[in-house]
């Protein structure tokens, strides 16, 4: 399963919506009627429900180039947001969101996030699944419940 790439500056924001079985849509996302909101280092979710796409094994993936110097990245809760990890048999990860190895997520705002890993099996590697993946989590606003997924390695270590 694919996922959708959002490309977003402050100047000019990308905006996608969620529908009913947790797919991200960009056709129609506005301003007006938007779920996702990414303006190149701070995504906001609004009433999003995520559990589809799987690049790099996550929901949400992000990855910042060497050109920001502090790896960060703020996420922003407005209403009820939840994101499931893909089911996961090529690598062997699983992550609701996933940030590169030296990324740090700021979350705040009023709303709630419920995020899990999803199932995450390998038969020659470790097996991971992780609700958030990244370098340090800072939550300064909203209700954050993060979990990890069931983890199963044929020959490696498993961790949920």
């Amino acid at each position: 399963m694919g996922g959708v790439a959002l490309t977003g500056s402050t100047e000019s924001p990308a905006y996608a919506t969620t529908d009913t079985s947790g797919n991200v849509i960009t056709k129609g996302a506005t301003a007006a009627n938007y779920n996702i909101k990414w303006d190149g280092s701070t995504l906001t979710l609004n009433n999003a429900k995520i559990t589809q796409g799987a690049y790099e094994s996550a929901a949400i993936y992000t990855w910042l180039s060497s050109s920001d110097p502090d790896y960060s990245v703020s996420i922003v809760l407005v209403g009820e947001n939840t994101v499931t990890g893909p089911s996961i048999t090529e690598d062997g990860w699983s992550c609701g969101i996933r940030g590169e190895e030296n990324t740090m997520f700021t979350i705040s705002g009023g709303g709630t996030l419920k995020v899990t890993g999803g199932t995450a099996t390998s038969v020659s590697h470790d097996a991971k699944s992780y609700g958030i993946n990244a370098f340090e989590i800072k939550i300064t606003g909203g209700k954050v419940t993060a979990t990890g997924g069931t983890a199963t390695s044929v020959s490696n270590d498993a961790k949920s």
